[in-house]
Parts: C-alpha cells; structure tokens; sequence
C-alpha cells in the first residue's frame, strides 16, 4: 500500500504487479485503474479512469504496471487509487494506495523544502538563529528606526557591567522610591544616611520645614529658635531625672532646695537672723562707704536712673550699641542635649492633651501592640504566606529543571504533530516521515 501528498496540479504516481493464478508474472489484459474521493458517495462516479501503463523494458519481469494520475482540478481532499485486470481467465481487483492533494506550496514537501531553502539564511555562523524583535505581547513597535536598537546597545555594550536591571528604581523619578531630580519636583524620600559634604554657599531658602534631625548638628553660626514645645518640654524635665554630674540641670536641683525670697525674709531680715555680725554691716547705704575713685561714676550714674531699677541713658545707650553677634530667631532645629531627649521621650502622656498636637496623636492612636495585631492576618502570618510562596517557587524550579538544552538557547522537544496533523514514522528508512 502506497500513501502520497500531492499540490494540486502536480502528477502522483502508483505501481502494482500481476500474477498468473499458478503464481508466475503475468502482464494480463485490459488494465484499469479508478481514482475515488474519499468519503464521497457510494454510488458517486470515480475522480478520474485510465490505463495503468505496463513496462517493458528487459529488465521488468512480467506483469508490472504504472498508474499516473494528473490532479490538475482536482479538489484538496485524500483520494483511493483502485486496479484491476483480466488475467488466468479472472478479473481480480487491488487497492493500490491513496494520496493527499493540498494547496499549492503547502504539502509537506513543500513545506520541508521551504524551511530548507530559508534556515540556512536564518541562522548565523555558529548555527543560532537569528531574531528580530517585531512585537511585545502582540504589540507591534513603532519606535523610530534605530532607537530602540541604540538604547539596547547603550545599556547593554558595556565592558565590565556593575549593575542589572535591579540596580534601576522601580518607581518614577521624582517619586518616593524614584530617582532624584533637581527641580521643582523632587518629591523623593531619603530614608538611608546621606553622607555628603557642600564646599559651597546654599544661597536658596528653605521654604518648608524640617521634619527633624536626629542627628547632632556640627556648628551653626547664626542662632536658631526651638519650637514652642520643645521648650515646654525642656522646662517641664522632671527633677529627678536631672541626675548627670557637672550637669546644670543637678546643680539647680542640688542647690535651689527652697524658696529664696522666704529665707531672705523682708529688707534682708532672714540674713540679719543669721547673727553674724559682718552681715549687719551690710545694712547701711552706699553712699556711706568708702569706694575706689574709677567706681564713683558708676555707682553716681546708677543713683541718677530715672526710675528705681532702669538705667540711666548713658546705660542705654552703651548696651544698644553693643549688638550680639548671634541670633536665634530664623532656625527651626538644633542638636538637643542628652537631658533634653531624654526629657521629651519622659513626658507623660497624661501630659499630652493639647488638640492637634503630635503628642496626642500618638496617644490616642498607639493602643496596642502592632506587632502583635500584624500576626495573624486571615489565619496565617506574614511570614508564613511568604514561606508558601517560596515553596510554590520551588515547586516551579523543579519541574523547569526537567527541561533539557541540547543546544544553547533551544528547548529539546519531541515533535508529535505539524500544522495539527500526527506525523508517522520515525524519519529512519523506512519508516519515513509521513503525515
């Protein structure tokens, strides 16, 4: 049995021999071949009728025959090749084979011959095959010839490569986790140590403010102002946490242990109490003592001031001549001293009350333990879910590690079908490919 693909127009051909009933080759008489469509009607007349052609040649033993069928018309589709003959006084009848018309240039000859002529152009010297890329998930590219291909070359030709694709930001520059812009955008976040040194003049002004500075501030040479919490905050340090040696905080609590006007007392009477007699002689006026020459002036100057405790003019206008070099009224942050932190992270919260303020923020809304409330989201922890995907990871690289590369860069694969049809044989004679 013979099975055949043939375009349409082409010629397909088939071969029978016949024997004499005593088993000898015999050529016979009136041959006859049919061609029917497959899966036509019963009675439906044959395709195509003829003469099978009988060889001659010297070499042919007896009874062997050609059929030659000419498919030009023919409709795609599989068609039986039938003979028969009179031969011994009998009129056997033979299935010859069958064959296949397809469209032109689509039998798998053609097909096979096509992928002949067109992969040895495909493929480079080393045998890969060359690629262009047209499309992204289905999208064709419209980029302006060349740019895509520069960019790629830019990124990629590089001799010693330090970074990956990883090394890139995965956010738009200017936005928090972005890249850094200079300009009127630059919205992004610093949340690791910056560690950078400006040799120049910032001759800009902070227009916003300052979130805080944790950290100790090296020398400001103008004065800066605390906000008006902080020194609440300082002022309401309790006593007993002013405990550091040499502090000034210890010293305060260590020395001012009572009230100072009561001890005192009225016009100096607590100090007069005290019997000592040099104390007594304190009680007498000024102007009653001997001073030096250089003094008298001063001590004159004070008795002549307008009102008792204000200065006189002189005075005045001596100290509004003598301008301080510092000032504190244009900062809004300074590097606070260990007492002071330590002042503000002590403050009660019963303390915090003041509406809008951060203090109470905090209060009314850290209620719990956070940790604790982030452990058990939807009957698993956090933890727990990213084990899981790591085990479906896992689970993934194992079956990808099944695959084999018999070549660089190409999948082995064991071809079953072409174009949706099974292929037989095993492409070793002679079991030929077929379909």
């Amino acid at each position: 049995m013979q099975y055949k693909e043939i375009a349409v127009g082409g010629t397909v051909y088939f071969w029978f021999a016949s024997n004499l009933t005593t088993g000898a080759a015999g050529d016979g008489a009136t041959p006859l071949y049919d061609v029917r469509l497959a899966g036509a009607a019963a009675s439906a007349i044959p395709t195509a009728s003829g003469t099978p052609t009988l060889l001659t040649h010297a070499n042919y033993s007896d009874g062997l025959h050609e059929i030659a069928i000419d498919t030009t018309g023919y409709a795609e589709g599989e068609y039986a090749v039938f003979c028969t003959l009179t031969i011994s006084t009998v009129n056997p009848a033979g299935f010859v084979g069958s064959f296949v018309v397809r469209a032109a240039a689509s039998t798998l000859r053609d097909l096979v011959a096509n992928i002949q002529t067109r992969l040895p152009v495909a493929l480079t010297v080393n045998g890969n095959m060359k690629s262009s890329m047209m499309e992204i998930l289905a999208t064709a590219l419209t980029e302006t010839a060349g740019l895509l291909a520069g960019g790629f070359k830019k990124f990629f030709n590089v001799a010693a490569p330090t970074g990956t694709v990883n090394s890139l930001a995965d956010a738009v520059p200017g936005a928090a986790g972005g890249l850094f812009i200079a300009g009127t955008n630059a919205a992004t976040s610093i949340t690791t140590s910056l560690t950078a040194n400006v040799v120049g003049n910032i001759t800009g002004n902070v227009s916003g403010s300052v979130g805080s500075v944790t950290g100790a501030v090296g020398s400001v040479t103008a004065g800066v102002t605390l906000a008006a919490s902080a020194v609440q905050a300082i002022w309401d340090a309790a006593t007993s946490a002013l405990t550091t040696a040499g502090s000034i905080g210890k010293r305060i609590v260590d020395f001012l242990t009572g009230d100072a006007f009561v001890r005192l007392g009225d016009a100096g009477a607590g100090l007069t109490a005290l019997g000592d007699t040099r104390i007594a002689n304190l009680d007498a006026l000024v102007s009653s003592r001997t001073k030096p020459a250089d003094t008298q002036a001063a001590v004159t100057n004070l008795t002549n001031a307008p009102t008792a405790g204000d200065f006189t003019a002189t005075m005045k206008t001596s100290l509004n001549a003598a301008t301080p070099a510092v000032t504190v009224s244009d900062k809004t942050g300074f590097s606070l001293s260990t007492a002071g932190i330590q002042a503000i992270w002590d403050a009660l919260t019963s303390a915090l009350t003041t509406v809008g303020s951060i203090g109470k923020l905090v209060v009314d809304n850290i209620t719990g333990n956070a940790f604790t409330r982030l452990g058990a989201p939807a009957g698993a922890s956090i933890a727990a879910d990213i084990a899981a995907a790591k085990g479906d990871t896992a689970a993934i690289k194992t079956k990808t590690d099944q695959l084999t590369f018999g070549q660089t860069g190409h999948v082995d694969a064991n071809v079953q079908r072409i174009n949706d049809v099974a292929i037989t044989g095993n492409g070793v004679t002679p079991n030929k490919f077929g379909v």
